[in-house]
């Protein structure tokens, strides 16, 4: 029902799937790597929709996951630390982390179909998830179906919570350099920068990672 009331597109989607096959996989007693349950959402939405592929929201939903995934996986084996300070701490680690390997793997797929990327775009993640996540889609789905007069005011508070929002947004997004800009690169190069990528962001002991910086030079020696 989320998924139609957000439209359906192809996060919604790809989001819908993923928890399907997890959900399966607990009630048949299956353990599912997370490599294959993000293809077998890529492989389920083309098969409904293939024309999907042509969509820069395809892409760049999937990489999104698969950074994090790549990113979660290699950290899911240390110790939680105990007390709501040290889980607090550490959520705060990790939501950075995923923050940046999000920002870099998205960066050469951006500038790939767009030509310029956001560079104060973490800043304005950091702060869009959690208040979309804990404060504005609650909201807006209990105004949606409490009666009145709480439904009118649940809405209005959401509704002044979103034009603060979009001023910090135009704010933001008008600050000297938030965006890069640069002609549109070749395919090679964007597979050259993500080739950097999963080498920068490798698990801890892969040799060399900072020389995943290199691959990015090609794209960031260009200039508009």
């Amino acid at each position: 029902l989320y998924v139609l009331l957000a439209g359906a597109g192809i996060p919604a989607r790809r989001t819908f799937v993923m928890i399907v096959i997890v959900g399966l996989a607990l009630w048949t007693d299956r353990v599912v790597q997370v490599h294959k349950i993000l293809l077998s959402a890529a492989v389920l939405i083309l098969l409904f929709d293939p024309l999907a592929l042509h969509q820069p929201g395809f892409w760049l939903s999937f990489m999104a996951v698969a950074m994090i995934l790549y990113v979660a996986v290699r950290h899911q084996a240390k110790p939680v630390k105990q007390g709501i300070w040290g889980h607090l701490c550490q959520w705060g680690v990790s939501f950075v982390r995923v923050q940046i390997a999000v920002t870099v793997g998205l960066f050469a797929l951006t500038l790939f179909f767009w030509g310029r990327a956001s560079i104060v775009g973490p800043v304005a993640n950091a702060v869009a998830i959690p208040l979309f996540s804990f404060v504005v889609t609650p909201l807006a789905l209990s105004g949606s179906i409490l009666p009145e007069p709480l439904d009118g005011w649940l809405l209005s508070v959401t509704d002044q919570l979103l034009v603060v929002f979009c001023g910090f947004l135009d704010w933001i997004g008008n600050l000297p350099y938030a965006v890069w800009t640069v002609p549109f690169p070749s395919l090679y190069l964007v597979v050259f920068a993500v080739v950097g990528v999963l080498w920068l962001l490798a698990p801890k002991g892969w040799h060399w990672r900072i020389a995943g910086v290199g691959f990015f030079l090609p794209v960031l020696a260009l200039t508009s």
